[in-house]
C-alpha cells in the first residue's frame, strides 16, 4: 500500500459479547470526520465510553442481522447518543444516526428499543434505511457500501465499504455471521481488509454448519480465492478465548491463505 494512503482509516475492535460466542462490534473511522459502526453488540456503549469515544461521533450503524449478540447494544447506544446530544445542547435533527439493515433487523431494532425505552424511543434521532440486498448506497463523500445476502440461520447481510480519498481507495469487507458463500467472495474481491467470521477449527465443522458460521480452514480458502490482502478474524466460539486457542485458528487460516492474518483483541486500534 502506498505510504500516502496509510492512516486514513482507523479500525477499532471491541468484544461486545463473550459467551457463548466471542462477538465483535467494529468501529471504522475515516475522512477525519466520519465513523461507521459494524454491528451493535450488548456492551458497545460501555466499550465506546472506555475508549473515550463519544456516541455522537458515530454517523452510521450497519447491523448484519437480528441475533442478540449483534443487536442488543442498539437501544443503549441510541439512548446514550440522545443523552449526549442533550448535554451538548446540539440540534438533534442535524445529528441523526443512520441505521442500515435488512427489514427483519430494522423491525427488531424498533421493537427492542420501544420495549426498553417505551416513553423515549420516538425521540431518539435515528433514521432507518431498510435495504433489500443486493444493493449499493453512497453514504457520504468518502464511503459507498455494497450489501449482499449471506448464509446464516436468519436473514443476514455482508457488506463492502469502499472508502475513496483523493490519493486512493481503501476497501473493507465485513461478513457478520455467515457460512462461506459466493456473496462474501464477491464482496471481498481484492479488498484491503476482510473482517470475517472465523468460528472454530475445521475439526468442529459440524458445529459451524449448525450455527451458520465459518471455520478457519474455510475462511482461509475464501480469503485466498477473493484475493484479499489481509483477514481479520472475528466471532469465535467460546472455546477460542485464550491466545493458544486463537493461534490454532491463525495457523489453520495461514495454511490456505498467503496474506496477513490479524487476531484483534478487545478495544484494539488498527490504522491503515
Amino acid at each position: 500500500m502506498p505510504e500516502s494512503i496509510k492512516h486514513c482509516v482507523e479500525v477499532i475492535t471491541t468484544i461486545t459479547s463473550e459467551f457463548p460466542f466471542r462477538t465483535f462490534s467494529i468501529l471504522v473511522r475515516y475522512g477525519n470526520k466520519y465513523a461507521l459502526l459494524l454491528d451493535c453488540g450488548p456492551s458497545i456503549a460501555d466499550k465506546l465510553f472506555k475508549l473515550g469515544i463519544s456516541t455522537v461521533e458515530i454517523n452510521y450503524v450497519i447491523i448484519s442481522h437480528q441475533h442478540g449478540d449483534h443487536i442488543l447494544g442498539f437501544p443503549i447506544l441510541t439512548f446514550a447518543r440522545y443523552a449526549e446530544l442533550n448535554n451538548l445542547q446540539q440540534e438533534k435533527g442535524s445529528k441523526r444516526l443512520q441505521v442500515i439493515a435488512n427489514q427483519e433487523t430494522v423491525e427488531q431494532c424498533l421493537r427492542i428499543t420501544k420495549e426498553v425505552f417505551p416513553g423515549e424511543a420516538d425521540m431518539f434521532p435515528v433514521t432507518y434505511i431498510c435495504i433489500t440486498a443486493p444493493c449499493s448506497i453512497k453514504l457520504d463523500d468518502f464511503c459507498t457500501i455494497e450489501a449482499r445476502n449471506v448464509m446464516h440461520t436468519v436473514p443476514a447481510i455482508g457488506v463492502r465499504l469502499e472508502l475513496s480519498f483523493s490519493h486512493g481507495l481503501f476497501t473493507i469487507a465485513f461478513s457478520g455471521d455467515t457460512r462461506p458463500c459466493e456473496s462474501m467472495i464477491h464482496l471481498a474481491r481484492n479488498a484491503d481488509l476482510l473482517i470475517h467470521d472465523v468460528f472454530c477449527e475445521h475439526t468442529y465443522h459440524a458445529v459451524a454448519e449448525k450455527w451458520g458460521h465459518t471455520t478457519a480452514y474455510e475462511a482461509g480458502i475464501l480469503a485466498q480465492k477473493a484475493g484479499v490482502k489481509q483477514i481479520m478474524m472475528i466471532n469465535q466460539w467460546y472455546k477460542y478465548r485464550d491466545q493458544e486457542a486463537l493461534q490454532k485458528l491463525e495457523k489453520e487460516i495461514s495454511e490456505h491463505f498467503d496474506g496477513k492474518v490479524i487476531t484483534p483483541k478487545d478495544m484494539s486500534i488498527f490504522r491503515f
